[in-house]
């Protein structure tokens, strides 16, 4: 059930249909254990999980999955990421002043 949701998931991002892509692939974050694989097969599906929220223009959910990824993140860069990162900057700066 797995395989065939990551290849729902996969094949709705490759149609650019980002609203399916994230629609699939969300629930499965968290769920490390149960998937197995490597690290980057990890990165894999959370990469395309951040690049379909940046091309909806879903912003605070990127940013939330940024922040909870901090911790392990691989040095990979994913387009659209530093305006994210640089928003959630922004405006945690602009609330402690």
């Amino acid at each position: 059930m797995l395989k065939r949701s990551f290849a729902v998931g996969f094949s709705a991002f490759e149609r650019e249909d980002y609203a399916d892509a994230i629609a699939v692939l969300a629930p499965l974050t968290g769920e490390n254990e149960r998937i197995g694989g490597s690290r980057a097969q990890h990165d894999l599906i959370e990469f395309t999980l951040l690049k379909s929220y940046l091309n909806t223009n879903r912003l605070e959910e990127a940013r939330n999955m940024l922040k909870a990824s901090m911790r392990g993140a691989s040095c990979v860069p994913v387009l659209g990421v530093g305006k994210v990162r640089y928003s959630a900057m922004a405006k945690s700066d602009s609330s402690a002043q």
